[in-house]
């Protein structure tokens, strides 16, 4: 199952991987079950980071905030589309 592959297998930028793995994400289901909100107030974890994975997720189709049931499966319509919360945040990473 791809959600239970591990984040090393995403090519990421140094960046990226570093802020995923001090935020204990290790894991691409521990990654798709945070939302954009959550991902953004991770330290070193900007705009730029964030769109670099999601443009992973979506190309995997998958996506920041979903949820999954009790077999943990994905449930249909989960999924985030909170970018509107995201835009709040200031980029930590863009200098």
């Amino acid at each position: 199952d791809q959600l239970d592959r591990s984040v090393d297998e995403l090519e990421l930028s140094v960046r990226s991987y570093n802020c995923l793995k001090n935020a204990d994400i290790r894991t691409i289901r521990d990654l798709v079950q945070r939302s954009e909100r959550e991902m953004l107030a991770t330290k070193n974890f900007g705009k730029k980071s964030l769109n670099e994975i999601k443009e992973i997720l979506n190309g995997m189709g998958l996506d920041f905030g979903m949820e999954f049931d009790e077999q943990g499966n994905p449930i249909p319509g989960s999924g985030g589309r909170d970018g509107a919360e995201a835009a709040d945040f200031e980029a930590d990473d863009e200098q």
